[in-house]
């Protein structure tokens, strides 16, 4: 496993590469899935999502907007997008504060290292893509990539460079979004986000995972978020079985149950929402 953080793209996947060129539009005939109708883009700043008064980024991933103590939601009230969307599903972020007065803290550092370091090189493509501000069926695929990225004065990686698909990992094919007024979400996919803190390696397995996309009208650049639920249960099991700190493990041990919010298939709230903001830049695919 890598030293920092890494990406397992699971479900979803198809038997595809990487093509395409960075921020790229041909003249030949529509397609929900072109190559040659593509924009390319990795992914160079990454950071969870964090609430500010109930509202922050995410996804309405129950379908239900969920108040305190119904039926829905697992009881939990469900917060709003900045766009003041409602039924925003994102436990974690929430609790982050909470987790950001313990050695987590040092996750968002590690995150952004791992990118700059080339070690989470986050790639989609979007495919069919023949108006960059309103397209009714595009495609697009996600996956990780592999390279050493040029970074610039401002710590991230610059655009425009060309890097390999990684050769670990299939890529997630996406079909039949829609992009509207620049903005497309893409699903389902599901992921597993391996973190190490200090010397204890912490897993979220993110499943129906969903990826929204804002894209620049000139293709210079995107931005969004992308996120899911993931098993409270299953992250005590690896918390457990890793050596975490007394202090961390208390805390996520009464933490994580209590914050729940997604209902499992038997009704039990077993899984938590989270989000994960990130900007992204023009790339290239040398194979």
């Amino acid at each position: 496993m890598r030293s920092a953080l890494l990406l397992f793209l699971l479900t979803g996947c198809d038997d595809t590469t990487f093509g395409g060129g960075a921020g790229t539009l041909s003249d030949d005939g529509p397609s929900c899935d072109s190559e040659e109708h593509s924009a390319t883009f990795v992914m160079q700043q990454l950071a969870f999502a964090e609430a500010e008064d109930g509202v922050v980024w995410g996804f309405d991933l129950d379908d239900h907007v969920s108040e305190i103590g119904d039926n829905g939601g697992c009881g939990k009230a469900d917060q709003i997008d900045p766009e003041g969307t409602p039924g925003i599903d994102n436990a974690f972020a929430s609790l982050f504060p909470a987790i950001e007065n313990t050695e987590a803290a040092a996750v968002k550092d590690l995150m952004q290292n791992a990118v700059n370091a080339g070690e989470l090189l986050m790639i989609f493509e979007i495919l069919g893509l023949d108006d960059p501000t309103n397209d009714d069926c595009v495609s697009v695929r996600f996956g990780l990539g592999e390279g050493s990225p040029l970074i610039g004065t401002d710590g991230y990686i610059l655009d425009g460079q060309s890097f390999h698909h990684s050769n670990e990992i299939e890529p997630v094919l996406m079909t039949e979004a829609e992009l509207i007024d620049g903005t497309l979400v893409a699903s389902p996919f599901s992921a597993e986000l391996q973190l190490q803190v200090l010397d204890a390696p912490l897993a979220f397995a993110i499943a129906d995972g969903s990826l929204r996309v804002d894209l620049h009208p000139e293709l210079t650049s995107a931005g969004g978020h992308f996120g899911g639920g993931f098993s409270t249960t299953y992250i005590m099991e690896v918390i457990d079985g890793n050596g975490v700190n007394d202090e961390l493990t208390e805390l996520l041990r009464t933490a994580l149950p209590l914050a729940a919010d997604l209902d499992g298939p038997d009704g039990e709230c077993l899984s938590m929402s989270v989000a994960i903001e990130y900007t992204a830049v023009p790339a290239f695919f040398s194979d």
